[in-house]
């Protein structure tokens, strides 16, 4: 979707592609949901349900811990180019 204010496209592609991206890599590493999930404290369904987007996604500090326990670049997974830049000047323009 478009914002017609802005002409930005919401991140919703972009996420979804990063989080393939995730399985991606552990699929290569055969690295499985379980033991992440084990690692994360959390239970290998919601996992699941995290790394596929169905009905919950990673808050920023999942995601954190996330590339810090795979020692992951967070850029490289979960960065959105299609958030707009913010800062002071946008501010005060």
């Amino acid at each position: 979707m478009c914002n017609p204010e802005n002409g930005i496209k919401g991140g919703e592609g972009m996420v979804q592609q990063k989080h393939t991206k995730l399985r991606l890599y552990l699929d290569k590493h055969g690295i499985k949901h379980k033991e992440v999930a084990k690692a994360m404290g959390m239970t290998t369904n919601r996992f699941s349900q995290k790394i596929n987007r169905n009905k919950s996604d990673f808050t920023l500090q999942e995601a954190s811990l996330l590339c810090y326990i795979l020692d992951l670049n967070m850029n490289e997974f979960f960065y959105n180019p299609n958030v707009p830049k913010t800062g002071i000047d946008k501010i005060l323009s």
